[in-house]
């Protein structure tokens, strides 16, 4: 199954007994996502440390952890299809996610309920995603 993946899944990944680490790894999953998502996990660095209670080295080794298990596509494979996502978009945040769902045309993993109110993209959540593989 092929997913495009939202920066809140990946973000939950960081605490290391979490259902959706798990899920993240399991071997019927391609997962893809874009390069602002690891901008994104940056920006929140601090937040994810203070939460998750890791050091910096764990922050950065789950970093590439995440890196080997998602591929990132790069924004010129799915730029064509940023118009759409904009117009369908209600959060500008999300414009990268849905314009990179729209281009190889499979559904969006999120927890961001809001993403629900547009039709274009499939939009699955974690509680879905264990659905269908459980």
């Amino acid at each position: 199954m092929k997913f495009v993946v939202d920066t809140n899944v990946l973000i939950a990944y960081f605490w290391e007994h979490s259902t959706t680490r798990k899920i993240l790894q399991h071997p019927k999953l391609q997962l893809f996502t874009t390069g602002y998502s690891f901008v994104e996990i940056e920006n929140h660095s601090e937040h994810i440390l203070k939460n998750a209670k890791i050091t910096r080295d764990i922050f950065k080794k789950t970093v590439e952890e995440l890196k080997s298990i998602v591929t990132i596509v790069q924004i010129e494979e799915y730029q064509t299809s940023f118009s759409k996502a904009k117009m369908i978009t209600p959060d500008k945040n999300d414009i990268e996610f849905i314009a990179l769902a729209l281009s190889m045309s499979i559904s969006l993993w999120t927890n961001d309920e809001e993403l629900k109110q547009q039709e274009e993209v499939d939009i699955i959540t974690t509680r879905e995603v264990i659905e269908i593989l459980f």
